[in-house]
C-alpha cells in the first residue's frame, strides 16, 4: 500500500508540541520541517519579548524580518511621587 502524503500548515506554538491520539492498530509517521526556520521566509524571533522604556536612551528589540511567537509587551514608564514641604516631586523614568 502507498502512503498517502498530507501536508498540514501547523501555527508553531512555544513549547512546539503536537499531541495526537490513534488507536492501537493504527501508525503514524510524523516528520516536522521547519520551513524558512519556522517563520515562513523569516527566521523565528528569539530576543526579548518584555521592554521598559529608558529616560536617556532608546531600547531597540531587533525584530526587522522575523517572525514573532508571542506579543512584545512595553512596561509602562516608572513614576514616583515624593511629598515635601513644597509640594510634591514628580520623579518619571528614574
Amino acid at each position: 500500500m502507498r502512503p498517502l502524503e498530507v501536508y498540514i500548515p501547523l501555527t508553531v506554538e512555544e513549547d512546539r508540541t503536537i499531541k495526537t491520539k490513534i488507536d492501537e492498530d493504527s501508525v503514524i509517521k510524523l516528520k516536522v520541517e521547519e520551513y524558512g526556520n519556522g517563520g515562513g521566509e523569516y527566521p523565528i524571533y528569539h530576543g526579548p519579548t518584555v521592554v521598559t522604556p529608558l529616560v536617556r536612551e532608546s531600547v531597540r528589540l531587533n525584530t526587522s524580518n522575523k517572525t514573532l511567537l508571542s506579543n512584545i509587551v512595553v512596561n509602562e514608564i516608572p513614576y514616583y511621587e515624593t511629598a515635601n514641604p513644597r509640594g510634591t516631586t514628580f520623579i518619571i523614568g528614574g
